[in-house]
């Protein structure tokens, strides 16, 4: 039975190859979509697979709201040294753990070269908690030893090239000036939450201790500690979850709290379940799942397309074919059968489309990789294959359905007539515009996200970056004397194209710290602002206009932005962070974390700090090693790390995930716009073969060639106007809850004027491409035309 069920299916596609063609290659486009998703997911779906199924390992998640009505869940940077020791001594639930603390600047001398690392700094059975594969030395020896260190491989690499690493010596700086042995290598999985694209070194936690108890008036023990750890561990056997939850929740109140913070939650979940489900990145556009569902979104949207244009196309190959169900049914088949038949028709089409799909997969997979930046590869297992059995079952049927629906009614007499040909016009309008529909939504989409981020690229920071380097030292500026900072400031600008040379808390679109400060104004209304603090020299070096004042007085400097609500002028006393200082200025507003982010409303000048960051301003391209040189004489031990603020603003303003999404959305739509025109072409072919005799008539009774073309488009620009229209007001409906979603708090620009240009590139397209199809089959000779018939 299969084979002549195949055997009818090869002959249906042999007489309309071309139809047929754009039958598979549409389905096969929309199936490759929803294969790459189903990469895409699986890769995310086997993260932390390293860790044993009944392993059980926990992780510590904590939720807290400060005064300013703001909330922190914290999972990698979770609670503070004191809280976890707390609840591992109070918590009987609370079995076998381990803490990690992250160090971002733990600094290595190789040489003459000095190099920051990402350190982690662990408890020492850290390794038998979390089972990293070990490359060199014994897991229970790691940390056996005083000063001891354990390298992730490609660090080793780094370090110890084509060599063996075990038991070398490496020099932590931060240290007590001991080399550090070399006591073990480990393997960290890419599709681990612990993974880290900065090659991690892995130190005792005693270690991190020593360096903020030597660099902070706040002991690393102490309740107040801002240095922040995760707490790993395995709940004792036979305890539930839910008393293990209780007995938490019992000890929360036992833990002082910070005077900033209005509630501590405490809870936990599971280490497979981090990656995609962490509380501490929900709602985060940084969220694996939002990806998924951004990914899931549009290619749901492909495979609709191309199952709209699989399904015009058998119901225009179905009108040639009325007058064999006909026959077939005055012979006396039966509906059933005629139903399985053209089912079966249907499943083979879309099993020859799969069958181009993966190869299609196989093509497209590097390519899709760099594009999501994520390293894919397809396990062809028995799971996938049962996916890619049930994903031609849906297909089949779906692309089927109408057809089969179709044919199986007809009457038998009405069939042999051709009468029923008539009725197939209502489906054929209902697909055209669902088709455009869909795809006015996706190009209205593309057009957005992308005017959003050009927009975004091209705001004026509000300070001159043009020749402006920042220096990150990797230690507080301000612990060095001002003397010696005034010195180093004074020897850099006599090289020869230095402008100017100052000191920030918070450098722009870097990063820092500031205080924070809540004002209320004289409505009731609460401000956020944060207060950092810069050096005389600061606003002159990146070019901020001054409106008001002196901005190299010592005093508070407040942009313009504030002082709307503040209403001060200079020589006003203000307390910012219960400090009182003299409004010494007011200064033009300006960009430091984008134009989405906090940003500082207060800068006080101050001679001392505290300073985070050294701001470079050149006049030309000058050779940074004449700047190294001089700086190396003042911090021989320290890293000179410097970033041109251009590539910084470049990098910080649009989110690497959001560049990611902007390829993705116009990919989709190039694949959107080609299935609908490959849809559009097999319907319109299949149109203008019923209509030949028509034109032929049309053309002989004496009608125009423009009254002909006429004729045929006028309907079919009606169906494509009705479907766009539909498919703009939906886009213009959703599309500011989608950029919305990805961190940009601000509305969607030129809107109207974007859907007008997506309406009319849509139409003109479709009329352009309708157009070269019925402007030949309107030149042609009626006597071709009705002898064809």
């Amino acid at each position: 039975m299969f084979k002549n069920y195949l055997l009818l299916t090869f002959r249906t596609l042999s007489r309309q190859k071309v139809s047929s063609f754009i039958a598979i290659a549409g389905l096969a486009l929309g199936i490759t979509s929803v294969l790459l998703l189903f990469a895409f997911i699986d890769y995310h779906r086997h993260f932390d697979e390293f860790i044993p199924e009944d392993s059980q390992i926990k992780r510590l998640v904590c939720r807290t709201t400060d005064v300013y009505g703001r909330e922190l869940v914290g999972g990698l940077r979770s609670v503070n040294y004191y809280v976890s020791e707390v609840i591992r001594e109070n918590v009987p639930g609370i079995g076998e753990s381990v803490r990690l603390a992250v160090n971002e600047g733990v600094r290595i001398r190789d040489g003459e070269d000095i190099f920051f690392e990402m350190a982690y700094c662990v408890d020492p059975g850290f390794f038998n908690l979390i089972p990293f594969e070990v490359v060199a030395g014994s897991r229970d020896l790691f940390f056996s030893e005083p000063d001891s260190i354990v390298l992730e491989e490609t660090l080793a690499e780094k370090y110890f090239p084509g060599g063996n690493a075990l038991g070398k010596m490496v020099n932590l700086i931060d240290g007590q000036g001991n080399p550090f042995r070399v006591t073990g290598i480990v393997r960290v999985p890419s599709n681990s939450h612990l993974y880290n694209a900065r090659s991690q070194v892995f130190v005792p936690l005693d270690f991190f201790r020593n360096i903020i108890n030597k660099s902070s008036d706040i002991g690393f023990d102490s309740p107040d500690s801002p240095v922040k750890l995760s707490l790993y561990f395995k709940p004792v056997a036979g305890f539930s979850e839910s008393i293990l939850q209780k007995e938490i929740n019992g000890i929360v109140n036992q833990i002082p709290v910070n005077e900033n913070i209005t509630s501590m939650e405490l809870s936990f979940e599971d280490f497979k379940d981090i990656h995609l489900y962490s509380r501490e990145n929900s709602g985060d556009v940084l969220n694996p799942l939002y990806m998924i569902l951004f990914l899931g979104l549009l290619t749901s949207l492909l495979l609709i397309i191309s199952i709209i244009n699989t399904v015009s196309i058998l119901t225009a190959q179905s009108l040639a074919r009325t007058r064999e169900v006909g026959i077939r049914l005055v012979m006396g088949s039966r509906r059933m059968d005629l139903a399985v038949q053209f089912f079966s028709e249907s499943f083979i089409l879309t099993l020859f489309s799969l069958i181009v799909s993966l190869v299609l997969l196989e093509l497209l997979l590097p390519s899709f990789s760099n594009l999501v930046s994520v390293d894919l590869a397809v396990s062809y297992t028995p799971a996938f294959f049962l996916f890619c059995l049930l994903l031609v079952l849906i297909v089949g049927a779906a692309a089927g359905a109408y057809p089969v629906l179709f044919l199986s009614s007809l009457d038998p007499v009405e069939s042999l007539k051709g009468k029923k040909l008539l009725k197939l016009g209502k489906s054929k309008k209902i697909l055209l515009v669902s088709q455009f529909l869909f795809a006015s939504i996706v190009l209205l989409w593309s057009l957005v996200f992308n005017n959003e981020i050009r927009r975004i690229q091209n705001l004026d920071p509000g300070f001159d970056s043009e020749n402006l380097i920042s220096i990150f030292p990797g230690w507080d500026l301000d612990m060095e004397p001002v003397e010696k900072l005034e010195g180093l400031k004074g020897d850099l600008k006599r090289i020869p194209g230095v402008e100017e040379v100052s000191y920030t808390g918070y450098a722009p679109f870097t990063g820092g710290m500031g205080d924070v400060n809540l004002f209320t104004d004289e409505e009731g209304v609460s401000h956020y602002e944060i207060v950092t603090f810069i050096d005389p020299d600061y606003l002159k070096a990146i070019g901020v206009e001054t409106l008001e004042g002196d901005s190299q007085r010592e005093g508070a400097v407040i942009m313009k932005s504030a002082n709307e609500y503040r209403k001060l002028k200079p020589g006003d006393l203000i307390e910012l962070d219960s400090v009182n200082y003299r409004v010494s200025a007011v200064i033009e507003d300006y960009f430091i974390d984008g134009p989405y982010g906090d940003m500082p409303k207060f800068h006080v000048i101050s001679k001392n700090g505290p300073f985070y960051f050294q701001l470079i301003k050149l006049s030309h391209n000058v050779d940074i090693g004449e700047i190294r040189q001089v700086w190396r004489e003042y911090f021989p031990d320290r890293i000179f790390e410097y970033h041109y603020m251009d590539e910084s603003i470049e990098a910080g303003i649009v989110l690497p995930v959001v560049r990611t999404l902007e390829r993705v959305m116009n990919l989709t739509v190039a694949i959107t716009l080609f299935l609908s025109a490959l849809g559009l072409f097999g319907l319109i072919l299949q149109t203008l073969k019923q209509k030949t005799k028509e034109i032929g008539i049309r053309k002989v009774l004496g009608a125009g060639f423009w009254t002909v073309i006429t004729q045929v488009l006028r309907e079919i620009l009606i169906l494509i106007a009705s479907g766009v229209s539909i498919g703009i007001v939906l886009g213009m409906v959703s599309i500011n809850p989608l950029v919305g979603s990805l961190g940009y708090p601000f509305p969607v620009h030129n809107l109207f004027l974007l859907s007008l240009l997506s309406a009319l590139l849509i139409v003109m397209a479709g009329m352009l491409f309708i157009g070269t199809i019925v402007f030949k089959a309107a030149g042609a000779n009626p006597a071709e035309a009705l002898r064809y018939e």
